[in-house]
């Protein structure tokens, strides 16, 4: 899906650390020791199914990140582990974005590539309200904001990386994230944590108490909860110039990192071609020359006025988040159990911004009102700032109104209460749970549309000495807050129970049935929706629905060796209708050292209320127009900014999916497994808006699916060709258009090596190797492959060692980044890429990278954890796909460099 931006285009581009884990086990069954008696083996549920089962091993890959795999990895943030796998590509969210983004401060996780829409995230087996605000792009509104989450309390993270729309339902397309927290604690202990990278930047630390109280099998009951508290430091790309910038790219004319006063305008007069009939929607085509306001250190070889915006740029933006987790466990009886559990996160991020640049804004749609907005563009003659007697355009940076920074605020709850027990050989669990995500985010000094126009028509505002005019800048400044909330209502009840005994084994059964309420609002600022704020958009929605579902699942043991797994679900939404989605997975033990598995499965993704309901979301972007550009007439053949107004669409069918996986587990040898999986995902009818290119190309189409769709100002009547006036806004919607296909291979192997009084080594490898990733934008044109291309590395992979002695834990890992070509080889001549000055931007070199980590358990009651990120420093590749400073992709890559973090835990009781 195209990226829609909403306010003006000042994107910091950052991103989480990547560094890889091993990925353990799931224990069913412990080896008694010596001279005591041998328990009868655990059941256990797995992410996958809701039967349990004493093999770990399903139908489906499942990858295992326990605590202590995410202890040895340094990683303090959730995103940061899951980013770090290599099922993990592009299409995730990244608290770092700035306020740019319409999901500024959230974090998503996307496997696959396939987007955050696409994988189900979950919290000890149950869904989790989408991050609030209602993004357009790449189906986020259906993100879960992963910073929303506790930390410290997780047990393990099981990532099954297979479709499960037949479990779960909707979103378990590429896959199913189910964070699991420690369902039962006592005692207590204080952890720290502390981050830099070797030039004192990217500077964060953390801090957290858990404590807890009662024994299940002696008090019959158990509380425990949970306080993190994390703080992270803004770094700005000023502090990291030095290092960060790659002098091969300064001398290219289409990305120019070396110079900061490259693109940002600080006082230059320009010819410009505009609306008449508002002084609008201007063109600036010819460089007249500086204003006389503009220091002279400012003006570059070629005349022109500059403004350093590297001090604004964030590369990390500050952020604070607050976490708490309790959960409770009462054991009534032998045969019932009650539970409960809170959780409450507050996460504040503070972005910074260049302040606001007057000249060429284009055209905006004020959602509100329902009219284009723009802002006149030019000076007329008279005014106090124009030196002429003509008209002239005008750019002007407000330093006097100040930077236009952002803070969001974010706030997320979560309440489960529920019971678990055994009644007549049902193992059974209800529950209620509650879960609201909110948002508020506030964009300071930005410029009043009124103010502006009153300023530049009627000569009121002195660009040249603001203070001396009618408007002081105190006029112009406007403050506004979006505010959204999502929430979900949850009732369910699930059941499992052995029916019969077969040769190979129980017949088990697993049946449930859920009702959940979902409800969905965003409010933009009011100046925002009548067009007050010069060039930002707003999204707005206001959506309920109620979805009941229904679920079965059996576990037939065909022989001793052959299991199968059926399963089937429904789930009816009141906007759109029903989804009816099964699953079928083989597993034969052919040897006691050879298993084969494989699944079939559809699985779906239901429109998000943002999308189907009463929604719209008015933004802009830059188009090429055709017809305005002539030969002789150059001035229109660049691009050119307009407003977009994107509506909902109550007509939405769900996106639809059906996956392929099949496998090999070889175990030659005791502490040896080795694991071969084939995934193949075909996503069809995906939800996505229709084409900007395709509206423009069918302008005149009589087609209702076209028609009526582009607003033009007037047209020149001195124009001798006789074109129609600009663009000033597309309309355009949502549509199920699309179509992906994906498949690759996943590999893991873990070996340990016992050294006697030397402790163990452990030695893991996890890869991920892609061999399709092809799309379309609409059911009836031909897949085109993007694999190896603009955001889609071939291969991701980590190798390492832990080394267990005695009371250290020393661990090595090797993470791997495949390269990729920067363009899309549908729409660029891979030609232009052997002019040595293109060569290097017109791929992104693989990326490898070592990480060491060292645990001491010696001293009493405590724990040290010290690890270096990234040891040789390597610099990120550059990507300038980014569109923006620093270019590096925050999908694979990170900016630290060389990174230490130290993590002190102390036990208490």
């Amino acid at each position: 899906m195209r990226r829609i931006m909403g306010p003006p285009a000042r994107l910091s581009i950052v991103t989480a650390a990547v560094w890889s884990l091993s990925a353990g086990a799931v224990h069913a069954q412990t080896t008694p020791a010596a001279g005591t008696t041998a328990e009868a083996p655990q059941r256990i549920t797995i992410t996958g199914s809701n039967i349990k089962r004493i093999d770990s091993e399903g139908v489906a890959p499942l990858q295992v990140i326990t605590a202590d795999d995410i202890k040895r990895s340094g990683l303090t943030t959730i995103t940061d582990v899951l980013r770090s796998i290599s099922s993990a590509a592009g299409g995730g969210l990244t608290d770092t974005s700035g306020s740019a983004s319409f999901s500024a401060g959230a974090s998503s996780v996307s496997l696959r590539g396939l987007g955050s829409a696409a994988t189900l995230v979950l919290l000890n087996g149950r869904r989790v309200a989408p991050f609030a605000p209602a993004d357009p792009n790449f189906g986020q509104a259906s993100a879960v904001n992963l910073d929303a989450l506790p930390f410290d309390v997780i047990d393990r993270i099981e990532v099954l990386k297979d479709g499960a729309s037949a479990i779960y339902g909707s979103e378990a397309i590429a896959g199913v994230v189910n964070i699991i927290t420690k369902q039962d604690f006592n005692g207590g202990f204080v952890q720290a944590t502390g981050a830099t990278n070797e030039r004192g930047n990217y500077q964060s630390s953390s801090f957290s108490i858990t404590a807890g109280v009662g024994d299940l099998a002696q008090d019959k009951y158990n509380v425990f909860a949970t306080l993190e508290y994390l703080k992270r430091d803004r770094t700005s790309f000023e502090s990291e110039q030095d290092w960060l910038i790659d002098k091969r790219f300064t001398a290219s004319p289409f990305f120019r990192t070396g110079d900061p006063l490259f693109s940002s305008y600080a006082g230059n007069y320009y010819n410009a071609v505009f609306d008449p009939s508002t002084l609008g929607s201007a063109f600036y085509y010819e460089f007249l020359g500086p204003s006389d306001n503009c220091p002279a250190e400012q003006i570059d070889a070629g005349g022109r006025c500059r403004f350093n915006i590297w001090p604004y740029q964030d590369i990390i933006p500050k952020s604070e988040r607050l976490n708490f987790f309790s959960r409770g466990t009462l054991a009534i009886n032998a045969n019932l159990s009650a539970f409960a559990e809170v959780a409450y996160n507050k996460v504040k991020s503070s972005f910074s911004s260049a302040p606001q640049v007057y000249g060429d804004f284009g055209s905006w749609f004020a959602s509100g009102t329902g009219q284009i907005v723009n802002i006149p563009e030019v000076l007329p003659p008279g005014h106090p700032s124009n030196p002429t007697g003509d008209y002239i355009g005008y750019r002007h940076r407000f330093t006097e109104v100040g930077p236009a920074n952002a803070t969001v605020d974010l706030s997320a709850l979560r309440i489960v209460a529920g019971l678990t027990g055994t009644t007549a050989a049902w193992d059974w669990e209800a529950a209620f749970a509650y879960s609201d995500n909110k948002s508020s985010a506030t964009n300071f000094n930005q410029i009043r549309t009124s103010a502006i126009t009153d300023g530049v028509i009627n000569g009121t505002y002195n660009f040249l000495d603001p203070e001396s005019g009618v408007l002081k800048p105190a006029d112009l400044r406007i403050d506004t807050t979006d505010k959204a909330k999502s929430s979900y209502y949850m009732l369910d009840l699930k059941g499992s129970r052995e029916l019969m005994q077969m040769p190979g084994g129980p017949l088990a059964l697993a049946a449930g049935i859920e009702v959940r309420r979902e409800d969905r609002s965003t409010t933009p600022d009011v100046a925002k929706e009548i067009g007050e704020v010069v060039g930002f958009g707003t999204a707005a929605a206001d959506g309920t629905r109620n979805v009941y579902s229904g679920y079965a699942e059996l576990s037939v043991p065909i022989t001793s060796t052959l299991e199968a797994q059926l399963a089937a679900r429904m789930d009816r939404y009141s906007d759109y209708g029903s989804s009816v989605n099964p699953k079928l997975g083989l597993s034969w033990k052919a040897a006691p050292e050879l298993r084969l598995r494989g699944s079939y499965q559809t699985g779906y993704r239901a429109p998000s209320l943002t999308e189907i309901a009463k929604s719209d979301v008015s933004a802009f972007t830059t188009i090429l127009d055709p017809k305005r550009c002539v030969t002789g007439l150059e001035d229109d053949c660049g691009g050119t900014n307009i407003g977009i107004f994107i509506a909902s669409n109550p007509d939405l069918k769900p996106e639809k999916s059906r996956g392929y996986n099949f496998g090999i587990i070889l175990e030659p040898m005791k502490d040896l497994s080795t694991s071969i999986d084939y995934f193949r995902i075909e996503r069809r009818n995906e939800v996505d808006t229709l084409s900007l290119d395709e509206i423009i190309t069918n302008e005149d189409s009589t087609d209702p699916k076209y028609a009526g769709r582009i607003t033009r100002g007037p047209a020149d009547p001195n124009d001798p060709t006789g074109r129609p006036g600009p663009i000033q806004t597309i309309t355009t919607g949502y549509f199920n258009l699309g179509k992906t296909v994906v498949a690759g291979i996943d590999v893991d192997a873990r070996f340990t090596q016992r050294l006697a009084e030397y402790g163990k080594l452990t030695y893991n490898a996890k890869a991920t190797l892609y061999t399709v990733y092809k799309g379309s934008s609409d059911a009836v044109s031909p897949l085109v492959s993007s694999l190896g291309y603009n955001n889609t590395p071939r291969t991701r992979a980590s190798y390492g060692v832990d080394w267990e002695y005695a009371d250290f834990t020393t661990s090595l890992r090797i993470n791997h980044v495949g390269k990729y070509k920067t363009y899309n080889p549908i729409e660029f001549d891979a030609e232009q890429c052997d002019a040595a000055t293109l060569l290097a931007i017109c791929q992104v070199g693989a990326w490898e990278t070592v990480d060491i980590g060292v645990g001491y358990t010696g001293f009493k009651n405590m724990e040290i954890q010290f690890g270096i990120e990234n040891v040789g420093g390597k610099r990120p590749p550059v990507d300038p796909n980014t569109y923006s400073l620093p270019a590096f992709n925050a999908d694979f890559h990170n900016p630290f460099g060389r990174a230490y973090t130290l993590s002190i835990r102390y036990d208490f009781l």
